[in-house]
């Protein structure tokens, strides 16, 4: 099992085809955690785990390891749904794109 943490302060970011998750550290930045949308070794997607859960969080499960749920809990439940939304609109059009490439 991991360890879940709670971290203050963090910056989230989103990419075209992935999430990543800083800590700041004076002046530079410690990664806490990248989620890739789509793993090339396991062929699979990304996925929010719990999009209709109320409260100030979310979890997103990657696509390269089993099991794994990456928990991300913001200020309060308006920042977590602008993101939320983001972040599936994010995973929709990179899925469009990885198909269409892929055909």
């Amino acid at each position: 099992q991991r360890a879940e943490q709670l971290k203050e302060n963090c910056t989230f970011f989103l990419f075209n085809d992935c999430v990543v998750c800083v800590e700041p550290l004076g002046d530079s930045f410690e990664l806490l955690c990248m989620v890739k949308f789509y793993s090339r070794s396991t062929c699979r997607f990304a996925f929010v785990s719990n999009p209709h859960a109320e409260g100030r969080s979310f979890s997103i499960s990657p696509a390269r390891e089993n099991e794994v749920h990456h928990k991300f809990l913001f200020v309060d439940s308006e920042a977590k749904n602008s993101m939320l939304e983001h972040v599936q609109t994010a995973m929709v059009d990179f899925r469009k794109q990885h198909e269409e490439a892929e055909k």
